[in-house]
């Protein structure tokens, strides 16, 4: 798996994301994941101390997580695209009342195994549905994307 994960989190409100929240839901799955950034003003950085790369050289790599902060919705952008992946009865309603967006994307994460690597990123979406109830997520897979009530434990799975 050679591909960047993400995840994109629609809201029809503002979501308020509890950094120290997160970080707890993660550590119930990764006791041993950290905080690699505290400034509020940039995104919010989770270390995955257990899934480190080691290079030739012998420098080493902890997947990271990144949590950008949440973005009102551009009124200029024009709305997504939905004939493609966009495949439940609503989603046009949906993404036309959405007023803020959450991106979430691994970094250092090609060089790690897919299995470890799409576990841990899985935990923080998941943590992230759960305590900021959006309207729907985009799957990090590319496929389709789906109200959260309709996800299942495999996320890529269609």
């Amino acid at each position: 798996m050679s591909s960047i994960l993400t995840a994109e989190m629609w809201y029809d409100h503002e979501p308020i994301l509890d950094r120290a929240k997160l970080l707890g839901a993660v550590r119930k799955r990764y006791p041993d994941a950290t905080v690699a950034s505290t400034d509020p003003a940039v995104p919010f950085l989770l270390a995955f101390p257990s899934l480190v790369h080691r290079f030739a050289d012998g420098t080493a790599a902890s997947l990271l997580v990144s949590v950008l902060n949440p973005t009102p919705r551009d009124p200029g952008r024009p709305p997504p695209d939905l004939t493609q992946t966009w495949s439940w009865p609503d989603a046009e309603r949906t993404f036309a009342a959405h007023t803020h967006t959450l991106l979430v994307a691994d970094l250092m994460g090609r060089v790690h195994p897919a299995g470890p690597r799409v576990a841990a990123f899985q935990s923080v979406v998941e943590a992230i549905l759960e305590l900021t109830q959006p309207n729907c997520c985009s799957s990090w897979c590319g496929t389709s994307s789906k109200a959260p009530k309709s996800r299942t434990a495999t996320p890529c799975e269609d």
